[in-house]
């Protein structure tokens, strides 16, 4: 090694370094635990150091979302310890979201398209990350302007109860005009019956003669004349009604604000909830010009350091690690393959085997009919010849034709040659 140069030298040590790594660190494997990272894919310190600095912001990711969430509930209806275990289960669901996206390898693919797709896969994430921002920077401003806001809430807590004044002022007033409006109609009816009793008048006042004053004509007259007097003082009863509604309504109308009752002016003081402050910040805001820029700029910070494991998934380079994830997989793939192939295979042989014994098992069945079958009539036929043989015996014992000497010497002869067989 002493004819190599220094920087092969180094190099070789430094390879020959990486190549011994030791087991990583128990909080080194909690942070690649977190980052979802496999630490036996891990081969150098860079890679260790780059994934446990992922798990780390992880972590911290989670831990924000924990926190904005009990701060904001809070701000909304005040602190309790039971809001602990929410913001931890939602700091929890947020650090699994991440470590599910940060745990998935790139692909070989790059470019425009790609990173297309995948920010389309992670649109969950963004929506959540941009509303969680925008909900939780309103708490943040809460917080940040509490010494503002506090001094600003008596002025929303007076402009409260101007406002139910006002409420108050808008319902008597309601209620006033419903009055005239009331009247109004039966002050033009009244109008109308005045003015046909007076067009009944003047008419029969026109047909009747200046001699005709106590005669019946007369007294239809005089009859009419009173009739129109009562409906000409109805009228003005009823336009006296609709006058002095007009009043009240207008004196109602100049006059001052109604009072709050004081239970309601004391509920509008003691209101220190999302709603008024939120009205004291937009004062606080309008107020200071200077001050409008923080929202947005909080709300941004915000949204980057949520997005900031989707961002380093999405720009990051194809690492090592990438390569022996997707490595890992093509191999475990390709077993699985291999596996299902040896199945089928192993089905179709059991299969065939089955099939094969079916077919002997037939075969067998078939040679065994036949070979019975075959056997049944040889049977039949030696059956068939002792019965003949038989019958021929009996005929010969009961003598049939021949003499006793001869039938004893062919029975001697018989013996005899029976004997010679044996």
């Amino acid at each position: 090694m002493s004819g190599l140069p220094d920087s092969a030298n180094s190099a070789g040590a430094g390879a020959e370094a990486e190549a011994n790594l030791g087991p990583p660190p128990r909080v080194t494997r909690v942070l690649l635990w977190c980052a979802g990272a496999d630490r036996d894919l891990l081969l150098t310190r860079g890679q260790r150091y780059r994934y446990s600095g992922s798990g780390l912001l992880l972590l911290l990711v989670g831990l924000l979302a924990a926190v904005v969430f009990v701060l904001f509930t809070s701000v909304v209806f005040g602190f309790h310890p039971a809001f602990l275990p929410f913001g931890l289960l939602w700091g929890g669901f947020i650090f699994l979201i991440d470590r599910m996206i940060v745990a998935e390898p790139k692909h070989e693919r790059s470019g425009i398209g790609e990173l297309g797709k995948q920010a389309a896969r992670y649109l969950l994430r963004i929506v959540v990350s941009i509303g969680a921002a925008v909900i939780v920077c309103e708490a943040v401003l809460l917080t940040f302007f509490s010494p503002e806001i506090n001094r600003e809430l008596p002025v929303i807590h007076k402009i409260a109860i101007e406002q139910e004044a006002k409420r108050l002022w808008q319902l008597e007033v309601g209620r006033r005009q419903a009055d005239v409006d009331t009247v109004a109609p039966d002050v033009t009816a009244a109008q109308t019956a005045r003015d046909e009793a007076f067009a009944a008048l003047q008419a029969a006042r026109s047909t009747l003669p200046d001699t005709a004053a106590n005669t019946p004509d007369g007294d239809r007259v005089d009859s009419l004349n009173r009739d129109f007097l009562a409906k000409d003082a109805r009228l003005t009863g009823q336009n006296r009604r609709l006058d002095a509604a007009k009043k009240r309504l207008d004196d109602y109308r100049n006059g001052p604000l109604p009072t709050v009752p004081p239970a309601i002016q004391d509920r509008i003081n003691a209101d220190r909830g999302w709603t008024a402050r939120e009205t004291a910040l937009h004062r606080v805001l309008h107020d200071h010009p200077d001050l409008r820029a923080w929202p947005w700029l909080i709300r941004a910070v915000l949204i980057a350091f949520d997005l900031m494991p989707l961002l380093t998934k999405l720009l990051a380079r194809r690492s090592l690690y990438d390569d022996a994830v997707a490595r890992q997989e093509s191999w475990i793939g390709f077993r699985e393959s291999q596996c299902d192939t040896v199945t089928r295979y192993r089905a179709d042989l059991q299969t065939a085997n089955r099939n094969a014994w079916a077919r002997v098992g037939h075969n067998l069945e078939k040679d065994r009919m036949g070979l019975w079958m075959h056997n049944g009539r040889q049977t039949s036929a030696h059956d068939e010849a002792s019965a003949h043989d038989e019958a021929s015996g009996r005929r010969h014992r009961n003598g049939q034709g021949k003499p006793s000497g001869a039938s004893n010497g062919s029975a001697s002869g018989g013996s005899h040659r029976s004997g010679s067989d044996g």
